[in-house]
């Protein structure tokens, strides 16, 4: 593509100068060069860019009127002025551009020219690597551009500690502390053993090249911003693979990502930002914290509602901390070289599982499971011999005589009295427990997000690939997928915003999570949805500032679903709302729980449908309907036997026609379909397996469901309407062609589901 003219260098004295870094390389006596610039001309295009991201001269890749320089262990040569040696330390001066070629095998290249001067580094099979520093130090600059030349192949790196030599905390083999450009049409390695791969302390733009990244902190770190127009990347960090973080400018810390190719293992955060994260195009394979096999068990994926996402929710907060446990070292240090302070820990409070030496019962799954009698029926719970119920103990206020003895056991008087604040147990101030253990705290937890945002994601096309032991893709503020193939496995949510989340495009495949898509406004009006969890599909809930003392009334978080294709395998609840259910448009298809301790459908104050295809299996004992507001009609069945996997579903009008079908993939009793069609004063035809029910549209709603409504899903033990009980379907049900459960018997029953 480029051209490149190299001229044989001649050997010239260095001159005399003391620099001031012995990290790498030796300080010596040198003379200054003084030789004429070596002349080179090079055939390339600028690329211009239309995005405000990347200025045109981000994109070349070309250079001209360079200064050639020869690294070697045994002297540095080269011709023109502009740099300066000392031993192994090769001091860039003057605004231009530099030809780097050779190796230093303890070296070190330090730009150090006027604030407002721009410098070009090119590299053409360059090895250099610096004991204690970077191999590369920026000082000062307005902009420093460092450029592969077409084919070769460089190295940077840093070894051992870093070593400080003035008052910036350099902790990159890449540092700078101006703006800085990569790009060019060859292969960059870059290796840091105690700490970065690549830092700006500014604006870090890359527009082209082939980075293979291993960095004992972060892989590609900009203060003020990452920005990525293109390139191919293999970044291997031990904490976040690509980060910006600016505690002093909300404006900044962003990372913008146009395009390129990324594969990045890393043991905190993917690609992390604090403040915005914006993906236009790309194809990412992330994994993260070893990937969703090594995240924490969540419990609230029980037979009792999972109790998941607020108060009372799912064992753990859904809603992480602004500031995550990600190391900011590099970012959010002062620029006087003080050491850099990390971000606090990602709220995780994660209940585990009991494990499974545990003397509780536990299902096949794995989960707890409630104590029953031999029969299978609930225990009965202990009664006096009167049949009366026992009395929590209390003091003897009623019962004591005169010598203070107390009366009978606890069932008269008041209730003890909690010590007060001067007689509480107070934990040890070395953070060990009462008994000597260690104390856990969930600042010990670390973000090991796939992509993660503080303020909003915007992510409108690309592939990703995220195998994470926390969210695939967070924020604590809003996001908006409107593009993109998603194929996420997490341990904790597949998709998490704090205030709002938009599906309105992309195709989204969440194959193993906590909760599949959660915010406190989710909406999706376009796109294809698959979502498998262990605990809630969608749960939509404000979280622990949302806490609704008894947990028996709803919150104001929203799930609207106006368009789009959605399917869910949920263990918990299907859809889950501690606010409302608003349908109108769409194809939705809900495989809910088995056990009754969950529903397909979950709702704290109102569910309504006006449009859309949606059929939601599951148990029967949290089942709920959409509510009397709704303007198209629902049906909710619960059937006479569980139902086997594989036992399709299929509702007809009076002339046979099919409005709705599906073939749930798991076992079920409870059915919920509303379709178009569906309306007051029709007749219908329920079909599940061979069995077939017919169906008179008294009302817009059929069948009201569980009088307790949704559970406990969602936060705040938040979920059902509360209304309507099970009994009295308008217009009854019959029963013909066999059983629900395909039996041979025909029988016709008017019993309230």
């Amino acid at each position: 593509m480029n051209t490149k003219v190299k001229k044989i260098l001649a050997g010239v004295s260095a001159a005399a100068l003391l620099f001031g870094c012995t990290a790498c390389g030796k300080a010596a006596a040198a003379s200054a060069t003084s030789a004429q610039s070596a002349a080179g001309t090079v055939s390339a295009a600028a690329v211009s860019s239309t995005d405000d991201m990347f200025t045109d001269r981000d994109y070349e890749v070309g250079y001209s009127d360079y200064t050639a320089i020869t690294l070697s262990d045994g002297g540095v040569t080269g011709t023109g002025g502009g740099y300066n040696v000392s031993g192994s330390v090769v001091t860039i001066t003057q605004a231009g551009t530099y030809l780097l070629t050779g190796t230093l095998t303890n070296g070190q290249i330090v730009v150090a020219v006027n604030d407002a001067d721009k410098v070009q580094l090119v590299l053409d099979n360059v090895s250099v690597t610096c004991e204690g520093s970077a191999a590369v130090y920026v000082k000062t600059a307005d902009k420093v551009f460092i450029t592969m030349a077409e084919g070769s192949s460089n190295t940077l790196a840093s070894s051992g500690d870093y070593v400080q030599t003035d008052d910036n905390t350099v902790d990159g083999a890449i540092f700078s502390k101006s703006d800085l450009t990569l790009n060019g049409n060859g292969t960059l390695n870059i290796t840091s053993e105690t700490g970065h791969g690549v830092v700006s302390k500014d604006d870090l733009k890359i527009t082209s090249g082939t980075y293979d990244i291993t960095a004992a902190k972060q892989g590609l770190s900009g203060k003020d911003s990452v920005r990525i127009a293109d390139g191919t990347f293999t970044i291997t960090s031990q904490k976040d693979g690509i980060h910006s973080e600016n505690s002093d400018d909300a404006s900044k810390g962003f990372v913008y990502i146009a395009g390129g190719t990324f594969t990045i293992s890393a043991q905190q955060d993917g690609i992390s930002a604090s403040s915005t994260l914006t993906i236009l195009d790309g194809t990412f394979d992330i994994t993260t914290g070893g990937g969703s096999a090594n995240a924490e068990v969540k419990s609230g994926d029980s037979q009792f509602g999972g109790m998941g996402g607020g108060d009372m929710g799912g064992g753990h907060n859904p809603f992480g901390s602004s500031s995550d446990s990600s190391d900011s070292s590099t970012d959010s240090s002062a620029d006087s070289g003080a050491s850099a302070s990390a971000s606090s820990a990602d709220s995780l409070s994660s209940a585990v599982v009991p494990d499974a030496t545990s003397s509780a019962t536990t299902n096949t799954n794995g989960r707890p499971q409630m104590p029953s009698n031999s029969d299978g029926t609930m225990p009965t719970p202990p009664s006096n011999s009167d049949g009366t119920a026992p009395t929590m103990p209390g003091n003897s206020d009623s019962s004591s005589d005169s010598s203070g003895s107390s009366g009978s056991s606890g069932n008269s008087g008041t209730a003890p009295t909690m010590p007060d604040g001067s007689s509480m147990p107070t934990m040890p101030s070395d953070g060990t427990a009462a008994d000597g253990s260690a104390a856990s705290s969930s600042t010990d937890s670390v973000s090991t997000k796939g992509l993660k945002s503080a303020t909003a994601t915007v992510i409108t096309g690309g592939t990703f690939t995220i195998d994470s032991a926390d969210d695939g893709v967070h924020t604590n503020g809003t996001m908006d997928i409107a593009g993109g193939t998603f194929t996420i496995a997490t341990g904790d949510d597949g998709m998490h915003a704090d205030t709002s989340l938009l599906i309105e495009g992309g195709s989204i495949d969440i194959t193993t999570c906590y909760e599949g898509i959660e915010s406190a406004a989710i909406t999706v009006s376009g796109g294809t949805v698959s979502v498998v969890s262990s605990d809630d599909g969608f749960n939509a809930s404000l979280g622990k500032s949302a806490s609704q003392g008894n947990g028996m009334s709803g919150d104001s978080s929203t799930l609207v679903i106006t368009g789009g294709e959605i399917t869910v395998d949920a263990d918990g609840d299907g859809l889950d709302s501690n606010g409302t259910i608003t349908v109108s448009g769409g194809t939705v298809y809900v495989e809910g729980p088995t056990n009754s301790g969950n529903g397909a459908l979950d709702f704290g104050s109102t569910g309504t449908i006006s449009g859309g295809t949606l059929i939601a299996v599951g148990s029967t004992g949290m089942d709920v309907n959409f509510g009397t507001d709704s303007t198209q009609g629902s049906i909710l069945y619960d059937l006479d036997s569980v139902q086997q996997a594989g036992t399709a579903v299929t509702l007809t009008d009076a002339s046979g026609s099919v409005l709705a079908s599906y073939t749930p993939q798991k076992e079920f009793q409870s059915v919920v379909v509303s379709a178009a069609g569906i309306e007051k004063g029709g007749t219908y035809t329920l079909t599940v397996g061979t069995a077939t029910y017919s169906i008179e549209m008294t009302d817009i709603i059929y069948g009201t469901g569980n009088e307790m409504g949704g559970g406990m899903g969602g936060g705040s033990m938040g979920g059902g309407d509360m209304g309507g009980g099970r009994g009295g379907f308008p217009g009854g049900k019959t029963t013909t062609g066999g059983s629900a459960d395909s039996s041979s018997s025909s029988d016709s029953s008017t019993s309230g589901n």
